[in-house]
């Protein structure tokens, strides 16, 4: 389990509730809850969380929101050594010396910054790593370097700040327990990753196995004048069906289908359209990746990658989520 610390600023958006900016938070809590991350926060950085509690909830809201975040981080303290370290060291940001030297002292293994640009990455001596470059550490490297890279296309920030209701933060953090869709993301959260996992782990035999049955299913695809002729034409729709399965499986990971329809899906069947892709094709290789990935959730025990992957639980509703996501693409096809 990686110990990390966290920027105080991604708790606040988590607990701000802002948009698409709540997404790559949330993130961070799926992988604690899931035992990936243990993530530490230091002493000032939770008084700066709980100055902005404050002003946002009444007194009991804002005590109980801290105390749930208690439960789930741990604190570094901050004396006046650590201070006065980070008064005299080379990093412009203040804040972010205080977090390189804690983080440093207690032997963590990096740190995770809403913006790393804030930490002078250069003269820090801890890696300093954004949301996405934690999470795309946490998954098997054998998707190609061809494949989209999460962090080029991240939303833009803007100014508009939109506080979430003060029963909604309070839920967020406490509420864990109940029948809500984010209780059941983290209460299957190791299965969860267990099959982000895998899917990551056998990606390429995952595309490979798919186009080939697409092939087989229609031989001329392959021949003079097909879709996947030359080999310049394969590698497209290689490539192609790899960023669908990358998308498919974030989706799969936050539960949620935005990011697959919006960044990956929107425009994708004009765009076929206008290249001349056959659709129907398409759509079969895309059954068969499903299938390909149902098989092996339900073959478990032998195609785990990773020491931590264990095959307990049911993956009952984790194999209907991904039908689900499916779906949302042969339909967005049609």
């Amino acid at each position: 389990m990686r110990k990390v610390l966290v920027d105080p600023d991604i708790i606040l958006e988590y607990l701000l509730n802002r948009g698409d900016f709540r997404i790559e938070a949330e993130v961070i809590w799926k992988m604690i809850e899931s035992q990936v991350l243990e993530l530490f926060v230091t002493e000032n950085g939770l008084e700066k969380v709980h100055f902005y509690v404050r002003q946002l909830t009444n007194t009991n809201d804002g005590i109980k929101i801290i105390k749930s975040l208690q439960k789930k981080l741990k604190i570094c303290p901050v004396d006046k050594d650590i201070i006065y370290e980070a008064k005299t060291s080379n990093l412009r940001n203040f804040d972010a010396a205080i977090q390189v030297i804690c983080a440093t002292q207690m032997r963590l293994d990096a740190i995770v910054a809403w913006n790393p640009k804030d930490f002078d990455v250069e003269l820090s001596s801890i890696k300093i790593l954004s949301i996405y470059e934690i999470f795309k550490m946490e998954l098997d490297k054998n998707f190609s370097q061809e494949s989209i890279n999460f962090s080029e296309n991240l939303p833009e920030q803007t100014k508009n700040v939109v506080f979430a209701d003060v029963a909604d933060a309070s839920f967020r953090l406490d509420e864990l327990t109940s029948e809500s869709k984010l209780a059941r993301l983290f209460k299957e959260g190791h299965q969860r990753l267990n099959v982000v996992n895998i899917i990551s782990g056998n990606a390429s035999s995952i595309v490979s196995s798919s186009v080939s049955s697409m092939i087989a299913a229609n031989e001329t695809l392959s021949q003079i004048g097909g879709n996947c002729y030359p080999h310049r034409r394969m590698a497209a729709c290689l490539r192609d069906t790899e960023i669908i399965l990358r998308y498919t499986t974030y989706a799969l990971f936050c539960g949620d289908s935005t990011v697959l329809e919006d960044r990956c899906l929107k425009g994708l069947r004009e765009i076929y359209l206008a290249l001349g892709v056959p659709i129907d094709s398409s759509i079969y290789s895309i059954t068969m990746m499903k299938n390909n990935i149902i098989n092996l959730i339900d073959d478990l025990h032998k195609n785990s990658k990773s020491e931590w992957i264990t095959t307990d639980g049911d993956y009952s509703s984790i194999k209907e989520e991904l039908n689900n996501y499916f779906d949302i693409i042969v339909s967005s096809l049609s």
